[in-house]
């Protein structure tokens, strides 16, 4: 019976690390997919589904609507009508960059973490370096960590 638990823990923590490699791949290759990502001007991404968990989506709306940085891009995934975010996230007139996802490219839907939204701390030089931290409840201090980082890089 011990056999048989260790044997399920570590196909368990399998299955854990190769969701966020997972995860962290679809992020990276999409990177070079869009045009908008400016490596020379943007120091972090922030990926927001449109439906997920919902004071995560929602408290991330509002870090939106309320602040933004130039060094920051945001990309919007999963989101049925780019017309409603623009409005919703006031990026009528945005003075940070964004990215409609029409295609779903960096929403990983097969993995339990895709209803979260996602900061991506770019590493300027190996892409596939950069840290991924999600907007979850685990991580309550995650968009303050986020504007004290992209303050500090203006």
């Amino acid at each position: 019976m011990k056999n048989a638990s260790k044997i399920i823990t570590i196909i368990f923590l399998a299955l854990l690390s190769s969701c966020k490699k997972n995860t962290s791949n679809i992020i990276f290759n999409s990177f070079s997919k869009i045009k908008e990502l400016d490596l020379e001007k943007h120091d972090a991404v922030l990926i927001l589904p449109s439906v997920g968990c919902t004071g995560c989506i929602s408290s991330t709306e509002i870090f939106v609507r309320e602040k933004k940085y130039p060094n920051l891009l945001l990309i919007l995934t999963n989101t049925p009508s780019k017309k409603d975010a623009e409005h919703r996230l006031n990026l009528i007139d945005p003075s940070c960059d964004y990215f409609y996802d029409r295609d779903r490219l960096f929403y990983a839907k097969n993995s339990p973490k895709a209803i979260y939204p996602v900061i991506v701390y770019l590493d300027k030089n190996d892409l596939s370096e950069s840290t991924l931290k999600y907007i979850e409840p685990l991580n309550s201090d995650a968009l303050f960590d986020l504007e004290s980082f992209l303050l500090d890089n203006l």
